[in-house]
């Protein structure tokens, strides 16, 4: 099975966990290609961007020091103007390049990484008004 998707103007509350959906707010958009083999137990692999364009990260620990450290309430939140990244999962791997992260004259993060997975999980809430 070979499944293309695009994703545009999607909340990303709704698809986090219970605990981190007051921590960060704003809309995603991307593309993936969900690849897998019927008939066996293995993982499908995924690949494909995402980006946004309007975050803010918040009731993080962190922000509230770095804003007490600095006396900067531009921390609470902290507005990220630029996210784009592309991805690779395969199996219980991970990989993330080209990654952009900034917050305007805050900070700017490029790179990619690798990370070893021991779970993903992904739930889609229900859709709700119609049948």
């Amino acid at each position: 099975m070979d499944l293309a998707l695009k994703f545009q103007r999607c909340a990303i509350s709704p698809i986090l966990p219970e605990e981190q959906r007051a921590k960060i707010s704003g809309t995603f958009a991307g593309e993936t290609r969900i690849i897998k083999s019927l008939g066996n137990d293995a993982a499908p692999s995924a690949e494909g961007s995402v980006s946004s364009e309007a975050l803010a990260l918040k009731n993080l620990p962190i922000l509230k020091k770095l804003a007490a450290f600095t006396g900067e309430d531009r921390f609470l939140p902290l507005q990220i103007d630029e996210l784009a990244a592309d991805y690779q999962s395969e199996g219980s791997v991970l990989k993330i390049r080209n990654l952009v992260a900034e917050s305007s004259r805050l900070v700017r993060v490029e790179g990619g990484l690798t990370h070893s997975l021991k779970m993903f999980n992904f739930t889609v809430p229900k859709a709700s008004g119609r049948s």
